[in-house]
């Protein structure tokens, strides 16, 4: 009896093991077709990983857009409205012509009145680098009133006379109150002949008057060695005197290389405020070639040049190679000049 009833006892655990296997296939299969079914994107999405535990990463910056631009790129100029002073250049036959009408109808002007202002403006500020130079001595008080009133109407550098004329200049000041007239006293021009002493003492007369510079010419025989201690007393003397506005003049044509270099080096550890390169007979070109020279050595000092050039085309080659001032007797012809070339109608020339 025990042997047959475990018989069927393990015939019945057998069954039940059948019917759980049923199920779990009835179960499951359904799930393995629905996997199948999904679309392929979704099956090669992975699993997410679990974040390792670490230092965080710094987020990372955007890139400036604005790192390399430059301030016109990023505020580019303010456009003006066509119909005022915008001109295209490319369909425009006279891009100038139309630039002046554009500034004349923004400020309601004429054209002739912008241009005006504007070559006005423009020559002054070339005749402020020029200086009427007037050292001979038959001048007249009409010749010297002249001077001063162009010299006010044109601004000029100034009018730079013999000592002889100072009083006259300054009753011309005066009179018609050109206090904006720079007037220089220019001192025992061209050779520098005459004593130390007589020139200090028209250094002190012109302080007096009331001149506003003083120009000291210099002999060249002062720069031979036995007699460059003297120079240097002389150069030095000046400019302890008039200690403002003061300065000397050098005749350059005699003077080699060598005694140039000496010169604009001994100015500037003096007082002195300019030095001045004076010229006779010498070319344009020959004028150049030793402002070249000057240049090599010249320091904080100013350099004038005094020649006899009597067009605004050479005054402006002295300019461009640095020359401070140029000093000439045709200040007033290059003046009147430049007022006719561009009909300036406001500047009134004797």
């Amino acid at each position: 009896m025990l042997k047959t009833k475990k018989k069927k006892t393990e015939e019945v655990l057998e069954v039940k093991e059948a019917e759980k296997v049923e199920t779990v296939d009835e179960t499951s299969t359904p799930a393995i077709e629905e996997v199948k079914a999904l679309p392929e994107e979704e099956k090669a999405i992975e699993p997410v990983k679990e974040k390792k535990k670490g230092k965080k990463k710094k987020d990372a910056v955007a890139p400036n857009p604005f790192k390399d631009k430059s301030f016109d790129e990023l505020m580019p100029p303010i456009v003006m409205p066509t119909d005022v002073a915008t001109v295209d250049k490319k369909t425009s036959d006279n891009v100038e012509e139309d630039l002046f009408k554009g500034l004349a109808a923004l400020f309601g002007v004429s054209v002739e009145e912008i241009k005006e202002e504007c070559f006005n403006y423009q020559v002054k500020k070339f005749m402020s680098k020029m200086g009427k130079l007037i050292v001979r001595y038959n001048l007249g008080e009409a010749d010297l009133e002249t001077a001063m009133l162009n010299s006010f109407a044109i601004s000029s550098g100034g009018v730079f006379v013999a000592p002889i004329y100072l009083k006259e200049c300054a009753l011309k000041s005066k009179k018609h109150r050109l206090d904006g007239v720079t007037v220089g006293s220019v001192i025992d021009f061209p050779f520098g002949e005459s004593s130390f002493k007589s020139k200090v003492q028209a250094v002190r007369e012109g302080m007096k008057i009331g001149v506003d510079e003083v120009l000291v010419t210099i002999p060249n025989v002062l720069f031979s060695e036995q007699n460059y201690k003297e120079l240097k007393k002389q150069v030095k003397k000046v400019g302890g005197i008039f200690k403002e506005g003061s300065g000397i003049i050098l005749n350059a044509t005699d003077l080699d290389d060598a005694c140039i270099k000496k010169a604009v080096r001994l100015i500037n550890k003096t007082k002195l405020s300019f030095i001045t390169f004076a010229f006779g007979e010498a070319t344009l070109e020959e004028v150049k070639n030793k402002l070249e020279v000057v240049n090599k050595y010249r320091g904080a000092k100013k350099v004038r040049v005094l020649a006899n050039v009597d067009s605004a085309e050479a005054v402006s080659e002295l300019l461009k190679l640095k020359a401070d001032m140029v000093l000439t007797p045709y200040a007033d012809e290059i003046g009147k000049t430049l007022v006719e070339r561009f009909n300036i109608k406001s500047v009134k020339l004797r």
